[in-house]
């Protein structure tokens, strides 16, 4: 009891004492455009007063000037480290470019661009999954398994989600289970001679 008292002690005495930051769903008037400087200008935001740097801007990439860039998707959970002290963005010619952010100063700066890199979105289920589904559907015959496996498991996606929308991983799940009970060494066993 005394550890639970002594932890929910600890937690709110590090809770601010005044929240400042806009609670309520009420609309606002549609602030003035702000005028953006270079990377690096910051600004408050004109409806609910956060401070907003700004990253990148044309010349971001000199070697390819005036490309656009993007955070990915679950920017919370990938793009940010768990200090909160680098982040990266992505162009839309898919070049990740790294950065350090300092929140103390609110300043930043570009680190060297990453040789090698991997999208976090690929370790989630949804993404890493079509890869297996593929590998266990084509088998392991031919690469021309693999893209009969992948236009199968499209044409499958598709008509399960246009038919099943609330249930089509159920439909998708039950078609892999009956290309393992009936073909068990997968498509590429068709036209593979032993």
């Amino acid at each position: 009891m005394f550890l639970a008292v002594l932890f929910v002690t600890a937690v709110l005495a590090q809770s601010p004492a005044v929240y400042d930051a806009v609670t309520d769903r009420g609309p606002r008037p549609e602030p003035p455009l702000v005028k953006l400087g270079d990377a690096g200008f910051s600004f408050n935001d004109p409806a609910f007063g956060t401070r907003i740097w700004r990253v990148t801007d044309r010349l971001t990439r000199p070697d390819a000037p005036g490309r656009s860039f993007r955070t990915p998707s679950a920017t919370h959970q990938s793009a940010w480290s768990a200090s909160g002290s680098y982040f990266y963005v992505v162009s839309n010619g898919g070049a990740i470019v790294p950065f350090a952010f300092d929140a103390g100063s609110g300043r930043f700066s570009r680190l060297p661009t990453l040789r090698f890199y991997i999208e976090p979105q690929f370790s989630y289920w949804t993404t890493s999954g079509e890869f297996v589904f593929v590998a266990i559907l084509a088998g392991w015959q031919s690469v021309a398994a693999v893209f009969v496996a992948s236009t199968v498991l499209e044409v499958v996606r598709s008509f399960s989600s246009a038919y099943f929308p609330n249930t089509w991983q159920l439909a998708l799940g039950l078609f892999l289970l009956f290309v393992i009970r009936f073909l068990p060494r997968g498509i590429g066993s068709l036209w593979w001679k032993r």
